[in-house]
This record gives structure tokens, sequence and C-alpha cells, in this order.
């Protein structure tokens, strides 16, 4: 005798149906997430092509200035801090060239110097004054503070668990660690700052308060060096996309080799 197969009830047709249900709504939604994923994938190698097409061709539009630079001929790019519009690889690139010469380096300049340049700045005479004494004592030898500067005693009293190492600056940044410092301060000196400047400063490539300063204090002479031998070479290129890239180069000529490279940083 043949036995006849066992029917399924409703409930376990049902029960079967959902796990179907939820099985293909699983996998969709797996599917969904793998193919968002993908996408995600793929922005992300394209953002970091994009950004590695924009460095480059900030990085080539820097070594165009150095070209530019030591170039006599009508390619010639002066030092004298104009945009200048460049395309590197069909990308646009905004190149700005300043001669260093023209900015007071903090581990040479007397206190008095920095003072100056601070008052005209907006910063009041007195604390100018204060201010320029410690940027003084950052760098100087010593625990002895000089007149109206600071030392230790003066970084402690303010909070700080540090004082000024008696060592020259490393960097101009370094500038804003110096107690009494902000940042609104710090934002308006650095420009006006370089280590770099091993000379005299030089008042044609100066701004306007340097030179001012200069002559009030008549604490400098010109060195009489003539064209330029250490640039900062600012580099911005853009992408339509709005991705952007800024190169700060600080480079020297020597009279015998080409170009020396000082720094090489991405700038904010």
């Amino acid at each position: 005798m043949t036995i006849p197969p066992a029917r399924r009830s409703d409930g376990q047709q049902g029960v079967v149906l959902l796990i179907v249900l939820w099985t293909m709504a699983l996998l969709a939604l797996l599917a969904a997430h793998f193919l968002a994923s993908g996408r995600t994938e793929i922005q992300l190698v394209s953002s970091a092509r994009e950004a590695m097409r924009v460095e480059a061709a900030a990085d080539g539009a820097v070594y165009e200035a150095v070209w530019r630079l030591a170039d006599g001929a009508a390619a010639h790019w002066p030092a004298d801090r104009v945009p200048r519009e460049t395309r590197v690889g069909g990308i646009p690139v905004t190149v700005v060239i300043e001669n260093l010469a023209g900015r007071i380096n903090p581990n040479t300049a007397p206190g008095d110097l920095i003072a100056a340049v601070l008052i005209h700045l907006g910063m009041a005479s007195e604390r100018a004054q204060a201010q320029g004494a410690a940027i003084f004592d950052w760098h100087m030898p010593g625990r002895i503070a000089s007149p109206g500067g600071a030392k230790l005693p003066a970084y402690r009293a303010a909070g700080l668990s540090y004082g000024p190492p008696g060592q020259p600056f490393e960097t101009d940044d370094e500038i804003g660690a110096v107690v009494g410092m902000n940042q609104t301060v710090a934002a308006a000196l650095l420009p006006l700052l370089s280590i770099y400047n091993d000379g005299a400063i030089e008042p044609r490539f100066a701004a306007s308060v340097v030179r001012l300063a200069l002559q009030e204090t008549g604490t400098n002479q010109p060195s009489g060096q003539s064209g330029f031998a250490t640039v900062e070479i600012m580099a911005v290129a853009r992408l339509p996309d709005g991705t952007v890239f800024q190169r700060r180069a600080v480079v020297r000529f020597h009279d015998r080799e080409p170009f020396q490279i000082l720094e090489w940083t991405s700038a904010e």
C-alpha cells in the first residue's frame, strides 16, 4: 500500500514563506550595503587622486618659480610679493615670491626693534616693550631676565609649564609660545619674521611697519646684498571641484650651487 505524502499545514507554509521573505530582504540589504561601500571606495580613491594631482601641481609651480628666479632673461620672476598665475598639468596655480631679507630674524633682532613693530601693529607701548624683551629673553642664555623681559619665573606666574629655552628659535611659529603672546598678535607678527634672514634687514624688501620701526630705532644698516639670497615661495593650486593645496618653500640661492631648500611644508 502506497502511503500518501504528508501535507504541510497552512501554518507551516506561512513560516516557510516568512523565512523566504526575510532571506530576500536580508540579501537586498547586503547588496545595498556592498553597493554603497563600493561607491564610497570609488569616491575615496577619486578624492585621493585629485588631492595628489593638486599637490603635484603646487610642487611643480614651486620648482618653476625657482627656475624663473634664477633665469636672468625675460622669463625671470622677481621676488616682489606680486601674485603670478601659472598652470601645471592643466591646473591653475597662484605663486607669490618674497625676499626674506626684508623680514626680522627673531634670533638676532634687538627687543626694541620688535617692540617698535608691535606698536605699529596696534599694541600699547608699555606692553610692546615688555613683549619685545620677552622675545629677546626667549633665545638668550641665562636665568636673569633683561629689563622688562621674562625668564622662567614669569612663565610660572602665567601658569605655563615651560620656560624660555635660552636657545635660538627653531621656527618662526615658536614665537607664539613666548609668554604674553596671544594668537592675534602672533598672527600679525609672523609674516614679518624669518629665522632664515642671516643678514641685516633690507628696507626695500620690508613691509611698511618694519621700515618705520627701522627708522625709529636706528638699529639697522642695509647689508648691500643685491638681488635675492633667500626667498619664500607660496604656491596655491586649485581644482574646479574646490580641492586646494598650498605649498610653502623657503629656498636659498648660493654662488657655488644652484639652490638649497631650507623648508618644505604644506601651509594652512
